[in-house]
């Protein structure tokens, strides 16, 4: 996965970490995932970042675009379905991750899709600290 989340793949801006600004993480509400982002980003992530639940993104509190000027989140990709023999089914939709520039309004997602997305967040965050800490040297 660490491949795909890559500037190579149009996973992170080129300019990430050019500036001094803040990352804004979506937390979604739900243990399942949000566990396993907050441990990605504050085992993998050492720049500046807020997590942040989406009452509060989209009340406005973080609407400075130039202070925050990126934002973590995911869309839904693909869903699979398993159908057994005894009528139940149980179904799994992977996550694209994304970063998304919120000053440029241009979206970095790469085609990768996880449903195991513990594993794709470390990778996606490792490669976000080489990124930001390459324009620190």
């Amino acid at each position: 996965m660490k491949a795909k989340f890559s500037e190579e793949n149009n996973a992170i801006p080129p300019d990430f970490g050019q500036d001094d600004t803040t990352l804004l993480v979506m937390l979604r509400g739900r243990k399942s995932y949000d566990k396993y982002v907050l441990k990605a980003v504050q085992n993998n992530y050492f720049g500046k970042y807020i997590f942040v639940e989406a009452k509060d993104f989209y009340a406005g509190t973080y609407a400075d675009r130039e202070v925050y000027k990126y934002i973590f989140d995911y869309t839904d990709g693909t869903t699979s379905t398993a159908l057994y023999s005894d009528g139940m089914q149980s179904s799994v939709t992977a996550k694209r991750f994304y970063v998304k520039d919120r000053l440029n309004d241009k979206m970095y997602q790469s085609g990768a899709e996880s449903a195991y997305f513990a594993k794709a967040l470390e990778a996606y965050f490792i490669n976000l600290e080489e990124k930001r800490k390459s324009f620190s040297n």
